[in-house]
C-alpha cells in the first residue's frame, strides 16, 4: 500500500488510508453518532500527537493550542464531509476531518495554555452509557485516525500492520472488544481503546 507524499496529503496515484465507515455508513449515523465520531477522531489525534511529539516549549504550545480548539469548538463543524459529497467516495472520515482542521483551529494559534494536557471529550460516564453502536462508532474513528497519524509520521510498517490486521477480520475482533473495554478513568478514552486495539493485532 502507498503511503503519503511529502506534505502528508494522498495523491491521485496513492491508495486510500485506512476506511471503515463508508459515506452510506456515515449517512445512516444519527447526528449525535456523527459528532461521537468526530470527538473520537479529535480525542485520537490528540492521543497520537502526545505520545509521539518532542517535549519542548513551541510543540508544547502547539499541542495545547489544538487541545483548546477542539475542546472549544462544536464538533458538527468537523461533520461535513465533503470529499463524500464531491464523489471521492474512498476517502477516509478521518482525513477528511484531518483536512478541515487547520481551518477551523487556525484562530487558536498561540491561544493554548502550554501544558501537554490531551483533549477529552468522552468521559468514562458517558462511555458506560453508549451503546454498543456508538461505541463502534468510536472505534471506527480510533482506528482510521491512528492509521492517519501512523502515515504521517512515517511509521509506515504499523500502519501496513493495522490495515492488514482490518482487512483480515480484526476490525470484527476489535469492536468488540472496544465495546467490552474496562475503561481506564483517569486518561481519556483512547488509552483504553488503544489496549483493545492491541490485543487485537499485536
Amino acid at each position: 500500500m502507498a503511503t503519503a507524499n511529502a506534505s502528508g496529503k494522498p495523491t491521485e496515484d496513492e491508495a486510500p488510508y485506512l476506511q471503515l465507515m463508508s459515506a452510506l455508513k456515515w449517512y445512516d449515523l444519527s447526528d449525535r453518532q456523527q459528532e461521537l465520531y468526530v470527538r473520537g477522531f479529535l480525542e485520537t489525534l490528540s492521543f497520537f500527537a502526545h505520545g509521539s511529539s518532542a517535549r519542548d516549549t513551541k510543540t508544547a504550545q502547539s499541542f495545547s493550542d489544538w487541545t483548546a480548539c477542539a475542546e472549544r469548538e462544536p464538533a458538527k463543524r468537523w461533520t461535513i464531509m465533503l470529499e463524500w459529497v464531491f464523489g471521492k467516495l474512498e476517502t477516509s472520515g478521518a482525513w477528511q476531518c484531518f483536512e478541515v482542521s487547520e481551518a477551523i483551529c487556525k484562530k487558536y494559534t498561540g491561544k493554548g495554555d502550554g501544558q501537554w494536557k490531551p483533549v477529552q471529550l468522552v468521559s468514562s460516564n458517558e462511555w458506560k452509557k453508549l451503546s454498543p453502536q456508538d461505541r463502534e462508532v468510536y472505534a471506527i474513528a480510533y482506528a482510521e485516525t491512528g492509521d492517519l497519524m501512523l502515515r504521517r509520521t512515517k511509521q509506515d510498517s504499523n500502519a501496513h500492520r493495522l490495515e492488514n490486521c482490518m482487512k483480515n477480520g480484526g476490525d470484527r475482533r476489535f469492536f468488540t472488544a472496544a465495546k467490552d473495554i474496562s475503561v481506564e478513568t483517569q486518561y481519556p478514552m483512547p488509552w483504553s481503546v488503544a489496549r483493545a486495539l492491541g490485543n487485537t493485532c499485536h
